[in-house]
């Protein structure tokens, strides 16, 4: 690979080995098994859609909850939720969540809410004791589970989770496609019609372009220029910009990409990665702590959080864009939605794309930092 200077370097921030958009072949033929529906164990309760948004937003339409209150969780993914909230003018009360990602809420809220909306924080928090506590305070309310970062808890239709109502899944976040939202009842049967699109979605086109690019670049050694690193990271926005527009069933592209992918493979690559960083956190970085410190045996983790003060959370994010690993921020605050919390957080990517190695080499990155910290 051969780089030309130093705004190249800027424009690649999201092509980079660790973190990113993820990276498809088009060339080479998929063969499709239709394995997302059997591993998952998919019947008739289930309905696709184009993203986890727009299957929340069939969820709250199919409840019919008002004129009661939505409590919805301060900390949360409010870019996607909160339009979904206004527009379907849906009245939502906040309710805090601490720092072991816990919900805070009091048992008036619960009495006078018609739905109560809980999150699975990086496929990783159970939240059936809350859910019982909510469900005797309030035995009518309506309760939707956002597994968005829990992919896996769709294994057996849901069943990890039967006290929820409802839950809503995001493909995107845990496999290369375009698109692809889920919504589940544990009520029984739903509706299948038109869940998948009959034309091509607009934003297929450059998210599959920007795929293929990626792809080129880290596995088949292809030179990435200015000029090809700024058409990568224009392909990747205008998808990013256009999916939060539409509304739908999922693409027929996602519908068969989803068919192509050794899920449970991936599952112990995430689960692997996770333990490796787990096992081999640095004992002398003692301002930056993993959030969670074991796996049960069938969780999958989305991210492996790690918490740190506020006051060196951006500059330690800085330091591993600069080392080429890159931690999102879930969820930074949006249009005054979000929680203190989400200042003190970051995510290491861990999923099927990484190695022990790649693990070894964060954790160098973190080691480094904390040196330079005092920490």
């Amino acid at each position: 690979m051969t780089l030309h200077s130093a705004s190249t370097m800027q424009l690649l921030r999201r092509i980079m080995p660790i973190g990113g958009q993820y990276p498809y072949d088009f060339h080479q033929e998929q063969k499709s098994n239709k394995t997302f529906a059997r591993y998952f164990d998919l019947e008739v309760s289930h309905r696709f859609f184009c993203s986890g948004r727009e299957a929340f937003r069939w969820i709250l339409s199919q409840t019919k909850i008002t004129p009661d209150p939505l409590l919805m969780p301060d900390y949360g993914c409010w870019s996607a939720l909160a339009p979904v909230l206004e527009k379907e003018k849906i009245p939502f009360e906040l309710y805090s969540v601490d720092k072991n990602f816990k919900p805070v809420c009091v048992p008036e809220q619960l009495k006078k809410a018609g739905a109560l909306s809980l999150v699975k924080y990086f496929g990783l928090v159970d939240h059936s004791a809350f859910a019982a506590f909510a469900k005797e305070i309030n035995p009518d309310i309506t309760i939707i589970l956002d597994n968005v970062p829990a992919l896996y808890d769709l294994r057996g239709a849901g069943k990890a989770s039967p006290w929820a109502d409802w839950q809503y899944y995001s493909l995107r976040k845990w496999i290369a496609v375009p698109d692809g939202g889920l919504a589940v009842s544990m009520r029984g049967p739903v509706e299948q019609e038109d869940d998948i699109a009959l034309a091509p979605y607009p934003y297929e086109a450059p998210w599959q372009e920007a795929a293929q690019m990626k792809f080129d670049y880290l596995f088949r050694d292809k030179t990435m220029n200015e000029t090809h690193a700024a058409r990568f990271w224009d392909l990747y926005k205008t998808a990013e910009s256009m999916i939060k527009e539409q509304s739908g069933g999922i693409s027929a592209l996602s519908a068969r990409l989803i068919d192509t992918f050794p899920l449970a493979d991936f599952a112990k690559i995430r689960r692997k990665n996770f333990l490796t960083l787990q096992k081999n956190w640095p004992s002398d970085a003692s301002e930056i702590k993993p959030c969670f410190t074991a796996l049960g045996p069938e969780d999958v983790p989305q991210y492996f959080v790690i918490a740190m003060p506020e006051k060196i959370r951006d500059s330690l994010q800085q330091y591993l864009f600069d080392q080429e690993i890159y931690p999102p921020v879930h969820w930074p605050e949006w249009n005054g939605y979000g929680a203190p919390l989400a200042r003190t957080l970051l995510s290491l990517p861990i999923d099927q794309r990484y190695t022990g190695d790649d693990m070894h080499r964060v954790l160098g990155a973190i080691q480094k930092f904390a040196a330079g910290q005092g920490a």
